[in-house]
C-alpha cells in the first residue's frame, strides 16, 4: 500500500513539473530583422535593444540587448506565464567603442535627447502571443565615434598623471543647443576602462552630431542635482563621427592674466 501511494505521489509531482514546463514554454514571442546602413548594406555586429513603451524605466527594465551578427541579423525570442499582447519599442545603434566612457543619457532609450530629437526615437513594436515579428531591414538610428580629450596645464603639460586624480572629476555634455544632456562623475571604473593615465587623456563614446564636453578637475559641488565645481575647461563645438580614427581635442586651463 505504501509502495502503491509513493509512486501516485511520485507521479503527480511529475504532472506537476511537466504542466509547469508545459505552461513556462507556452506563451512566446520573437522580434527577428536585420540592422542596415542608409544604402541598405548590413551593418554587423550591431546593438539591438527593445523597451517597454511605458514607462520604461532605467537599464533593469531592459526586455533585451542583443547584438546583430556579422551579417547585421537578429532575433529575440521571449516567454512569459502568462498571456502577452505588448507594445514596445526597439533601439537598433551602431556597436558600442571599447574603452570609452559612455553617457547613460546617450544610449537607448536617449532619456535626455529622445523627446526633442527625432533622430533618438525608436521604432514601435506590438506582440501579440506565440507570434514572430519580422520587422525586416532596420536602419541604425545612432552610430557612436570616440572623442579623446587631452587635459593640459597651464604650460602645456599633462594635467592628471596619477590615477587618483581622476576619480569623481566632473564631466558635462551639451548638445548642439547647448543643452545640458548628462552630468556626473568619472568614476573609478571610468578610470579603469577609459582614462590613458601618462597622457593625461580620457576617451567618451558620443552619436554622431554636434556636441560641447565641459570637464571640471575640482569635481561636483553638491548633491544632486548638483553642478561642476571651480574652474571649467569647455570645449569648442565638436563634430562627432563613427571613424576608426578617434577625434582628439585638447583643454587647456587658462593661463593667468598678469
Amino acid at each position: 500500500m505504501k509502495h502503491q501511494l509513493l509512486k501516485v505521489m511520485l507521479l503527480a509531482t511529475l504532472l506537476s513539473s511537466s504542466t509547469a514546463l508545459s505552461i513556462y514554454g507556452q506563451y512566446k514571442w520573437s522580434v527577428v530583422g536585420r540592422a542596415v546602413d542608409s544604402c541598405g548594406k548590413p551593418v554587423p555586429h550591431a546593438r539591438v535593444l527593445v523597451y517597454p513603451r511605458e514607462d520604461p524605466g532605467g537599464w533593469e527594465r531592459i526586455i533585451t540587448d542583443v547584438e546583430a551578427d556579422a551579417e547585421g541579423k537578429f532575433r529575440y525570442t521571449g516567454e512569459d506565464t502568462k498571456l502577452v499582447n505588448r507594445d514596445d519599442t526597439l533601439y537598433v545603434t551602431s556597436s558600442y567603442p571599447a574603452n570609452a566612457v559612455f553617457s547613460g543619457n546617450l544610449l537607448p532609450p536617449f532619456y535626455a535627447v529622445s523627446r526633442v530629437d527625432r533622430l533618438f526615437t525608436g521604432r514601435s513594436l506590438h506582440f501579440k502571443s506565440n507570434e514572430e515579428v519580422n520587422v525586416g531591414d532596420v536602419p541604425v538610428q545612432v552610430y557612436y565615434g570616440v572623442v579623446i580629450v587631452y587635459l593640459q596645464d597651464r604650460n602645456g603639460k599633462p594635467m592628471f598623471t596619477d590615477t587618483k586624480d581622476w576619480e569623481y572629476i566632473g564631466l558635462r555634455i551639451r548638445d548642439i543647443h547647448g543643452r545640458r544632456v548628462e552630468e556626473g562623475d568619472i568614476s573609478p571604473a571610468d578610470v579603469r576602462e577609459a582614462v590613458r593615465v601618462k597622457e593625461s587623456a580620457i576617451a567618451l563614446a558620443l552619436p554622431e552630431g554636434a556636441w560641447q564636453i565641459e570637464i571640471a578637475p575640482d569635481g561636483l559641488k553638491g548633491k544632486r542635482p548638483y553642478g561642476l565645481k571651480g574652474k571649467v575647461l569647455s570645449s569648442e563645438r565638436l563634430l562627432v563621427k563613427a571613424s576608426n580614427s578617434p577625434l582628439k581635442v585638447t583643454l587647456k586651463r587658462a593661463t593667468r592674466r598678469k
